[in-house]
């Protein structure tokens, strides 16, 4: 008699789903709301939001407090960065959306200690490491060196010596007998 067992097959994310407050920073999305951040092996997803981030577009993964993002609260969060209570550390996600633009949505995490390291730990494993480029040398530029014998005579008038391909003394100015 054949035994059967049961296996567990993972279709969620491998990485973890963690429950987040957007805070703005994108520009299609300029309201807060409640959200989970879906984190799987090739991007990050945010459903309620409909958006979907391959980690070949992300460009930086960061925790800054409100005193950080002071400098650029008010370009991520708009009216709402002075409703952010200060000393609390935020989730920032900065990448290119599929219009090259740079977005930079902001996240209040629950779970923060868990999410940053989670989402660097997929991006990286997602991204393949490209062979290093060999540096190109400058193309090198080889001196030709010509050499030829020039006969001298001396001048008739002041005694030098000149080439004799020469039609005036280099010297005196007298043209050549």
């Amino acid at each position: 008699m054949p035994i059967f067992r049961k296996e567990k097959v993972i279709t969620g994310p491998q990485y973890g789903v963690f429950d987040a407050k957007y805070l703005g920073g994108h520009s299609a999305y300029p309201k807060q709301k409640e959200c989970k951040l879906h984190v799987y092996p090739t991007h990050v997803e945010i459903p309620e939001m409909m958006l979907k981030i391959p980690y070949e577009q992300i460009e930086n993964v960061q925790t800054m407090t409100q005193e950080k993002l002071t400098a650029t609260r008010l370009l991520l969060l708009g009216i709402f960065a002075f409703a952010a209570k200060k000393k609390k550390e935020y989730l920032v996600i900065t990448y290119r959306d599929v219009a090259g633009i740079v977005q930079n949505p902001v996240f209040d995490v629950k779970k923060l200690d868990e999410a940053q390291p989670a989402i660097y730990h997929a991006k990286l494993a997602a991204t393949k490491p490209t062979a290093p480029t060999p540096m190109t040398q400058p193309p090198v530029v080889k001196e030709k060196e010509i050499v030829r014998e020039v006969v001298m005579i001396s001048c008739a008038y002041c005694g030098s010596l000149m080439p004799q391909t020469s039609t005036f003394c280099p010297n005196c100015g007298a043209r050549r007998k």
